[in-house]
């Protein structure tokens, strides 16, 4: 990994940077010096520089060694998260959900939008057939602002393309903290706060999706709650017409 979070700044630093902030290893008289201990936003386990003094090599982050510790970064994201068939259903609840989500769906579109820069509508529209599909409405404890995170989770957002292609080069996944590993936790959990981390990756050059090599960083993404009171601009018309083509009454 390229950039590894340091809590003190408050940003994602390279290797060098890290270097800059927190010294060498050793200090002038030669001894190791002491330095704040990085990790993992995603697994939350201890970090290490990979090539820090190696002048032909860009040096890198590693993970240090956690026998059991599973790292969707080092699996390449293999272990994604799914829409599952609700453990504890309620269709009542879920008629009513299904039914706000709708009635508020550009709120939803647009505040994905505020996340990720240049979101395809298409994502959009397979995130809420797999939601019919799988009956996510009617999970009980599910309510209306984790919808788009349940979005964002279990999607991919590849660069888009065309003309705004340059705008989003890279490739992003979200996902929930170390604490939930399948949605069912985030119900099991309901009561507790979640953080939400985006994942970023370069594009793949010979590949369909990226891998460990291709990731850059990990980030939070600020959990709101009240998302939903917030104004959004609207959709533009081809985003308003592939929904009404997708789900016309």
């Amino acid at each position: 990994m390229e950039y590894a979070y340091d809590p003190k700044v408050g940003k994602n630093l390279t290797v060098d940077e890290y270097k800059t902030q927190h010294g060498p290893k050793l200090d002038a008289r030669g001894n190791v010096r002491w330095r704040p201990k990085l990790r993992c936003l995603v697994c939350n386990v201890p970090l290490h520089t990979v090539g820090e003094d190696n002048p032909t090599v860009v040096p890198t982050w590693g993970h240090d060694p956690s026998p059991g510790t599973f790292c969707p970064i080092k699996s390449g994201g293999s272990e994604r998260y799914e829409i599952l068939p609700p453990t504890e259903a309620d269709p009542t609840k879920g008629a009513q959900l299904r039914a706000s989500f709708f009635a508020n769906w550009e709120a939803h579109w647009g505040y994905i939008g505020s996340v990720v820069l240049y979101p395809d509508i298409f994502t959009f529209i397979g995130f809420i057939r797999s939601a019919d599909k799988k009956g996510l409405w009617t999970q009980r404890h599910l309510e209306e602002w984790h919808l788009p995170y349940v979005c964002l989770a279990t999607c991919d957002f590849p660069p888009p393309k065309g003309t705004i292609a340059a705008r989003r080069p890279h490739w992003l996944r979200f996902r929930f903290n170390d604490r939930y590993r399948t949605l069912r936790d985030l119900w099991i959990e309901a009561d507790q706060e979640f953080s939400f981390l985006q994942l970023t990756y370069r594009k793949p050059l010979r590949k369909k999706e990226p891998g460990p090599a291709e990731f850059i960083a990990a980030d939070h993404v600020r959990v709101d709650r009240h998302w939903l009171d917030a104004t959004y601009p609207p959709p533009n018309t081809f985003a308003i017409a592939a929904m009404e083509s997708a789900f016309r009454a």
